[in-house]
């Protein structure tokens, strides 16, 4: 199972989506991660939206590599960094947790632009029959600068971005 060669030709493309992606690194390397990655967005999007949205053209596809190559650089930095440590490279902490929430708040960025993508467009009729697009609609406050508005995040994706992994939290 090759995930990333689902949304990117090279990895020189993938490299453009996730800043600082290293240049000798190869799908293979990434391919586990990319697994989890793809798992943890398939739970919002449903394997079939996934599957449209990969065989899209447009901004859908493209916010969808956004997403995925952010999230699969935040899964595999733990990875990098003991790589480097073998090679008696320093990473601090702070700069690892600064690439990883970096890596973060991206996915969330690209991600709430996949759902708003998705609420207006006519192309993906699968989406409007998701759980997820179900409770979505029940919300109130149904985007970060909505939600910035009432209260001040900075527009921080990080923090507005409901976890869609557990039920009960997603639900209001």
């Amino acid at each position: 199972m090759r995930i990333l060669e689902e949304l990117f030709t090279t990895i020189s493309e993938f490299r453009k989506y996730a800043p600082y992606a290293e240049s000798n690194v190869t799908f293979d390397q990434l391919n586990s991660s990319a697994i989890s990655a793809k798992k943890q967005m398939v739970i919002i999007l449903t394997k079939d939206v996934y599957t449209d949205l990969t065989a899209d053209e447009g901004e859908l596809k493209e916010a969808l590599r956004l997403a995925m190559a952010n999230l699969t650089m935040a899964k595999q930095l733990i990875f990098d960094v003991v790589s480097k440590r073998k090679d008696d490279v320093d990473i601090y902490k702070h700069e690892q947790e600064s690439m990883r929430r970096s890596y973060i708040e991206n996915y969330y960025n690209a991600m709430d632009t996949v759902i708003q993508l998705l609420d207006n467009s006519q192309t993906v009729p699968s989406w409007k029959e998701t759980r997820y697009k179900k409770m979505l609609d029940v919300l109130k406050i149904k985007s970060t600068e909505e939600f910035d508005m009432l209260y001040t995040i900075d527009m921080s994706y990080l923090f507005f971005f409901p976890d869609y992994t557990d039920p009960e939290r997603s639900a209001g």
